[in-house]
Parts: C-alpha cells; structure tokens; sequence
C-alpha cells in the first residue's frame, strides 16, 4: 500500500510538471516570428541631404561586414555612401553625417532586384517616403523587426547595438527578404 502511495505521488509530480512546463527549457528569444505588415496607404517627402560615395575601407569597422553580404540573395555591394544633412537650414553646407548607405543590385533578364540598406547611428535614418500600415513586430534571431510589404518592395526596420537600420528590398521573394535581414542581424 505505501508502494502504491510513492508511485502515486511520483506520477502527480511528474504530470504536473509536464503541464506547467517545468524543467523544460524553454528559450525562444532567437526564434523566428514573422508577420509582414501589408502598407495600405503611402505618401513621398523631399529630402535636403546630400549623398557621397565613400570606400568600404573607410566605413566605422563595425559596418563594413554590410558590404559583405547578398551573395546568398544574388545581389552584390554596388554603393556605399555617407548621407548629410544640415545642421541649420540656413547653413549653406551639408554638416552634419547622419546616415550610412549600402545599395546592393544584381540586373538581370528578369530586371533589377536591389537592396538598400541604411544605418543612422543618431536618430531615424532617412527616408523619401513613408507609408501607414499596422506596425506588428517580428521577431529575427532574438531581435524584434518591423516587416512591410508594398507592391514588389519590402522594408524592414530594427535597431541593434548603437543603431538604427532600414532595409529596402525591391524584387526580392519574402524568404530572400527574410535571409538578407537575418544576415545584417548579428
């Protein structure tokens, strides 16, 4: 009777920490969930900035692994830039360095597929034209990700480490959206 009531025992321990989930491990921060908001609405801004083409060589250490990547998408480096703005409207000069910018193409038979890629260390980077969607956050690799989708483009937002980045990608399938994305997250 006394083995009964162990083994008994035993089984409402063992059951209950099956349903509770206990002693299970249980860490999700770098799976992946997706949800791609659809844009229904978008509108264009004019930019007072002023784009110049800088050498990989020449971009903070912690970028230039962006240059690397889209060998997997098709796609290669074919731009960097730093992008500058003015710190006053009246100045006469672009000042003020506020975004990097990586454009990535591959032309082919089917057209351009391209990919832009801008980091702004110090607020939002820029963008000629916004849109509004619904604004549902993914997860990538333990990193939380605004997806949207807009005829043949996808835009992906996150911040990571010291900055922001923006992602624009033209003519990519959403898987290759997705690995490209995946591949800037470090």
């Amino acid at each position: 009777m006394k083995k009964i009531g162990i083994l008994l025992l035993v089984v409402i321990v063992f059951c209950t920490l099956a349903l509770c989930g206990c002693g299970k491990k249980n860490d999700d921060s770098n799976a992946t969930k997706i949800v791609v908001n659809k844009v229904g609405t978008m509108a264009t801004a004019k930019l007072l900035a002023n784009s110049v083409e800088v050498e990989k060589e020449k971009l903070p250490l912690e970028l230039q692994y962006i240059a690397d990547l889209g060998a997997d998408q098709g796609v290669k480096i074919s731009l960097t830039s730093e992008v500058y703005t003015k710190t006053k409207a009246s100045n006469e000069e672009f000042d003020n360095l506020h975004d990097y910018n990586f454009l990535f193409t591959d032309v082919n038979e089917e057209g351009t597929k391209t990919a832009l890629v801008k980091v702004c260390k110090d607020g939002t980077p820029l963008r000629d034209y916004f849109f509004q969607a619904d604004e549902i956050e993914s997860k990538i690799k333990g990193t939380s990700v605004v997806l949207f989708s807009y005829r043949n483009k996808y835009v992906a937002r996150f911040s990571m480490d010291y900055a922001k980045y923006d992602v624009e990608t033209t003519d990519f399938s959403e898987a290759e959206m997705l690995a490209f994305v995946e591949s800037l997250i470090k």
